[in-house]
């Protein structure tokens, strides 16, 4: 199979949507790369994410586990994470096309999936959106679409994968004490302006033992308390 080379000029109109395998320890799958940002952020997948991807597939059992996948996008985690076989998965993104993507990707993989078409905020209800594919909650938005709490959407899930773009900074402090049977969380944290980490890890580290992906160093560490949080990164949370 021949795969298109995404370039900067002109690249929406040049792009033609391909599959293509990757695979995560002993799990092979394949992708639809939908979109030039597909392309993009997945192929090749960045090694920090591959670390990522091999060190989840590591160390987490999830064969009894219900798992939400909040932030699914194109379904490219959502597939590391079906290949682990939970007891159910539900995938959460804000975007249509995105839930559409996604859906298409894990069904080309053989799974079955469970799309829900919202955004995870602090309030059940309409919240403005921007327009792009890894957009945010924000106060004056392109879009409008429905948002819910994590309780409310999934009050047993046990293991949460969170990627909403900022809004982890409300929606942790707000809801993961309602959440109790919620043992694991997978967070990107997005630090920008006024999110501080060091003010929301403390969340994290009071009721969790906490790993991070070291962008770095390309290791998975005990989290440090002096941190480098100049970028986003990934922290994996799980209960003693």
């Amino acid at each position: 199979m021949t795969v298109p080379q995404a370039t900067e000029t002109n690249e929406a109109a040049a792009f033609r949507p391909y599959i293509k395998p990757f695979r995560v320890g002993r799990h092979a799958m394949r992708f639809f790369f939908a979109t030039p940002e597909a392309t993009a952020w997945y192929d090749p997948v960045k090694p920090y994410t591959q670390l990522e991807y091999e060190w989840v597939a590591k160390n987490l059992d999830l064969s009894k586990e219900l798992v939400v996948d909040v932030g699914t996008h194109h379904g490219h985690y959502s597939l590391v994470l079906a290949s682990m076989q939970p007891k159910r998965l539900v995938c959460v993104d804000a975007v249509e096309s995105n839930c559409a993507i996604a859906e298409a990707n894990l069904s080309l993989n053989g799974f079955d999936p469970v799309i829900r078409h919202c955004a995870i905020t602090t309030t059940n209800g309409k919240v403005q959106f921007t327009a792009d594919s890894n957009g945010r909650v924000v106060e004056r938005g392109v879009i409008e679409v429905s948002g819910i709490r994590l309780p409310s959407l999934e009050p047993d899930a046990t293991v949460v994968k969170l990627d909403i773009e900022g809004e982890e900074f409300k929606v942790i402090p707000d809801q993961i004490d309602e959440m109790k049977k919620a043992h694991t969380w997978i967070i990107e944290i997005h630090p920008w302006k006024t999110r501080d980490p060091q003010k929301l890890m403390p969340e994290l580290t009071k009721r969790f033992d906490v790993q991070w992906v070291n962008r770095a160093s390309m290791t998975v560490e005990p989290y440090p308390e002096n941190a480098d949080w100049s970028v986003h990164s990934t922290v994996i949370c799980r209960k003693w």
